[in-house]
């Protein structure tokens, strides 16, 4: 799983948000989380004993609440902050670390940092810094495109045809994100980004043709960075596709799990002839109207329910 460890969150912010050592500048690097996260999970918070986050902040308030309880009740709470689940405690608001607090840290290993910065500064900061590090991700064959609007997955067996249909909606409008090895994040819970490795941006493959730059031939409107995985697309030779297990009213729709989102899937079959970019565009229109309620396959039923009934009488 993609790590992040405290030595690296205060290289990546120190000048931005004034980050000072107090302790562990010179411990081992401590990974900030040691097991893979979803979008719900809290990764920076306010001082927290009842459920401690990775990252803790205290500012000016949490330590003048310290000062205002009772010697035992204080030495408690610090107890149930300074937990092996605790990876930093982050001293905001320009204050000091108060000695028996920086104790219990030190016995538990957790780096302890300061900053002048205010407490939910530092908290937009770091947890976008966080979730872009650790958040779950995946990394999935095939072609990352919008079109219409859409992102769509196209994928399919090694040589059916997913460069070559790319190549043409990109023609048609469409805009390449990524080819070949698209990675996702699901960083909302109902939705799933697409981004392309660095190493991939701009380049698409088309077998006879080699790779293809395509910003040089279509221009920078042509490529996106990221966009939001709405509709997979699967090619699936026409020989291998069950035509009698077809609904003709339907199609072949369904749904795949990503990250563990359903996301809808249509099977287009491959055969000469077939205008693949048509059907394609046509599939996320179809599917976009399917997400403002309107269904065509119910519509069209219903109109000949109504058809039968009048014939009837």
């Amino acid at each position: 799983m993609p790590t992040t460890t405290v030595h690296a969150l205060y290289q990546r912010f120190q000048k931005r948000l004034g980050l000072r050592w107090i302790d562990g500048e010179n411990a081992p690097p401590r990974r900030l989380i040691d097991r893979p996260i979803d979008e719900s999970i809290d990764l920076i918070a306010h001082m927290n004993p009842v459920h401690p986050h990775p990252v803790q902040i205290i500012g000016d308030s949490e330590l003048r609440y310290l000062t205002q309880i009772p010697a035992d009740s204080r030495e408690r709470l610090i107890k149930r902050v300074c937990v092996p689940s605790t990876a930093l405690l982050l001293i905001a608001d320009g204050q000091q670390a108060p000695a028996d607090l920086r104790a219990a840290a030190q016995e538990q290993g957790i780096a302890v940092i300061g900053s002048d910065r205010v407490s939910h500064q530092l908290i937009s900061d770091l947890n976008y810094f966080l979730r872009q590090r650790l958040l779950r991700r995946a990394t999935i064959h095939g072609v990352f495109i919008e079109v219409l609007g859409v992102g769509v997955l196209l994928t399919g067996k090694a040589g059916v045809g997913k460069s070559e249909l790319a190549l043409e909606l990109i023609s048609r409008g469409s805009r390449l994100i990524a080819d070949d090895a698209p990675e996702f994040v699901r960083d909302a819970p109902d939705r799933i980004s697409g981004y392309c490795p660095a190493t991939l941006q701009t380049f698409l493959e088309v077998r006879g043709l080699g790779i293809l730059n395509i910003v040089e031939m279509f221009g920078d409107n042509a490529v996106k960075l990221t966009k939001y995985l709405r509709l997979v697309v699967h090619l699936q030779p026409i020989d291998e596709f069950d035509l009698s297990a077809t609904d003709r009213l339907t199609g072949t729709r369904d749904q795949i799990d990503v990250l563990g989102m359903p996301v809808p899937r249509v099977v287009l079959p491959v055969a000469p002839g077939r205008n693949l970019a048509v059907l394609v565009e046509s599939a996320v229109r179809k599917e976009t109207l399917l997400r403002r309620g309107y269904d065509a396959a119910a519509e069209f039923a219903e109109r000949q329910q109504r058809q039968m009934q009048q014939g009837e009488e």
